[in-house]
C-alpha cells in the first residue's frame, strides 16, 4: 500500500552554540537588527525591505565572551521562494574570516518581486545553510523584494569652465538623475550646434554669452532640460595686480623648489616676475619645498594659479597651497586639475604675522610670479599625505588623495540621499545610496587620476574633485 500525504514545506533548521560568540547586530541598507546571544533567533517578524537591481551596504557586528575571535559570516536569500537556500546565487555574502566588524555589500538581482526569507550565520568555521554549525549563531529574517520605482529623468550637468576665452573648449559632464536613456545637447553657437553624446566637449569660437541646454529623455516619461550660460571673452592681454610696498629687507623667500621643474634661490626682490616658463602636467601632483631667509620667524605661505586665465587669483580652485604660521622650511605639495590647459601665471607669497591675499600691499615678506604652461597626461606622479577635503559645513571626504578607501561623512542623512563618482571623462564609476552619516567607499581598484564626487543630500547637490593615487 502507498500512502500519499500532503507535503508541508518548511525551511531547514539551523542553530549554533552562542556561549562564546554570537551575532550582536545586522545592518543592511536602512534595515537594522540587534540581539543578544541565543544560538538561533527567529526574526521572521522583522521585515527587511529591498529593491530589485540595487546594491546595499551591509555591516555585521559580532559579540564575544570573553575576547574577540576570528569569525566567518554567510548570508543566504531564498530568491525563488522554494524554501531552501541551495539554489545558485542564493549565497549572497561569504567573505573570509574577520576578527571584528565586517562590512561589504550585496546586490539584489533584477526582475525579482517576492516575500521570502534570509538567513545570516556566523561562526569560527564557515557555517552551512542547514544543521548545527557548532560555536556561533544563526538568525532568520523575512524579506520583501520589490521592483524599483521608476522616476522621471532630471537633467543636470557640470561644465569644466563657465568663463573662457575665444577658442577654448569646455567639457560637459552629464550628472542627470534617474538614469536617462538619451541625451541631446544644444549649443547656441558653433557648427554643429547639437550633439547626442552623453559627455561632449565643445569649442567656443566667438565672444558672447551662450546658452548650453541639456535635454534628457527616458521611455515612458516626459523629457527634462537644464540650461547654463557660458561666457566667452576676447583674448585680451591679461593684467595682474602688482603688489606694492613689499619689504624683503629682513625676511624673504630664499628658496622655492618644485620637484625637478624649478629650484630658485634668491636674496629678496620685494616683488618679481620670472620670464622662465614652468611646464606642468594636468592632473598630476607636485611636491614643493619653501624656505624662508629667517628660520626663526613664523610665516604664512600661499600659492595661487590662475587656471581660467582671467587675470586674477580669486576663483575657488585657484588657491593651490596654504601653510599658516610655520617656522623654517616647509615641504608640501599641490595638484594640477585635470582640466588645466594653456598658459597662465602662478603667484607665490610669503608674509610675516598674517595670511596674505593675492593683491595685498605693504607687508614684510616677498611675492614671486611665474609663467606656467600645462600639458595633458593621464599618467600618475608622486604621492601626497592624507588630508580632509571639506565640501561644506557638515560634509567632508577623506583622505584626499585616496589610496584604498574614500570616506564620506555627513551630519545627517535623509531617505533618498546618494552619491555618484565620475572620472574626468564623465563616466560613472560608482553610484550608491547614502544610508548612514558615515560611508566607506572601496576605491582600490580604480586607476590613478582626478575624479568628481557629487553628493545629493537634503535636496542639495554638492560637487568636489579628489585624486586617486
Amino acid at each position: 500500500y502507498i500512502m500519499v500525504e500532503e507535503k508541508i514545506s518548511a525551511y531547514c533548521t539551523s542553530s549554533g552554540d552562542a556561549t562564546y560568540e554570537w551575532i550582536s547586530q545586522v545592518k543592511m541598507g536602512e534595515n537594522t537588527s540587534s540581539s543578544d546571544y541565543g544560538g538561533y533567533e527567529d526574526f521572521t517578524s522583522k521585515v527587511f525591505s529591498f529593491e530589485a537591481g540595487k546594491t546595499y551596504k551591509i555591516e555585521f557586528i559580532p559579540g564575544f565572551s570573553p575576547r574577540s575571535k576570528f569569525e566567518y559570516w554567510l548570508v543566504w536569500i531564498d530568491f525563488n521562494g522554494d524554501m531552501d537556500f541551495s539554489d545558485e546565487g542564493e549565497l549572497v555574502f561569504s567573505p573570509s574570516k574577520n576578527r571584528g566588524t565586517v562590512t561589504g555589500s550585496i546586490t539584489i538581482p533584477e526582475g525579482i518581486s517576492i516575500d521570502s526569507r534570509m538567513r545570516v550565520s556566523m561562526g569560527p568555521k564557515a557555517p552551512a545553510d542547514c544543521g548545527f554549525i557548532g560555536f556561533g549563531e544563526v538568525e532568520d529574517y523575512s524579506i520583501v523584494i520589490t521592483e524599483p520605482v521608476l522616476l522621471p529623468p532630471i537633467a543636470d550637468f557640470f561644465a569644466s569652465k563657465t568663463s573662457i576665452q575665444i577658442g577654448e573648449s569646455v567639457l560637459f559632464t552629464d550628472l542627470s538623475l534617474n538614469e536617462p536613456t538619451s541625451w541631446q545637447w544644444l549649443f547656441q553657437e558653433g557648427t554643429p550646434n547639437s550633439t547626442l553624446e552623453q559627455n561632449p566637449t565643445f569649442t567656443f569660437n566667438s565672444a558672447g554669452d551662450y546658452n548650453v541646454t541639456l535635454i534628457v529623455s527616458k521611455e515612458g516619461f516626459e523629457s527634462s532640460q537644464k540650461t547654463e550660460i557660458i561666457t566667452v571673452v576676447e583674448n585680451a592681454p591679461t593684467e595682474y595686480c602688482e603688489p606694492l610696498a613689499i619689504n624683503s629687507s629682513s625676511d624673504y623667500i630664499e628658496n622655492f623648489n618644485i620637484e625637478n621643474l624649478l629650484d630658485l634661490t634668491s636674496v629678496g626682490d620685494n616683488y618679481s616676475l620670472s620670464n622662465d616658463m614652468v611646464t606642468m602636467v594636468s592632473g598630476q601632483y607636485y611636491s614643493v619645498t619653501l624656505t624662508p631667509h629667517l628660520i626663526t620667524t613664523r610665516n604664512y605661505w600661499r600659492i595661487w594659479i590662475d587656471f581660467n586665465g582671467d587675470g586674477d587669483f580669486e576663483d575657488s580652485d585657484e588657491t593651490v597651497l596654504v601653510a599658516n604660521n610655520k617656522k623654517g622650511s616647509i615641504s608640501t605639495g599641490f595638484i594640477i586639475p585635470a582640466y588645466a590647459e594653456g598658459n597662465t601665471r602662478m603667484r607665490v607669497t610669503m608674509r610675516e604675522k598674517s595670511a596674505p591675499l593675492p593683491c595685498n600691499d605693504n607687508f614684510v615678506g616677498e611675492v614671486e610670479d611665474y609663467l606656467v604652461s600645462f600639458e595633458s597626461s593621464a599618467a600618475p606622479r608622486s604621492t601626497v599625505s592624507s588630508e580632509t577635503l571639506t565640501i561644506f559645513h557638515g560634509l567632508s571626504i577623506y583622505p584626499n588623495p585616496v589610496n584604498q578607501e574614500l570616506n564620506l561623512k555627513l551630519e545627517t542623512t535623509d531617505p533618498g540621499d546618494f552619491y555618484t563618482i565620475y572620472n574626468m571623462n564623465g563616466k560613472i564609476m560608482i553610484s550608491n545610496e547614502i544610508t548612514s552619516t558615515f560611508t566607506n567607499i572601496d576605491f582600490a581598484k580604480y586607476s590613478s587620476g582626478m575624479y568628481l564626487i557629487v553628493v545629493y543630500n537634503k535636496d542639495e547637490i554638492f560637487k568636489e574633485k579628489f585624486v586617486k593615487r
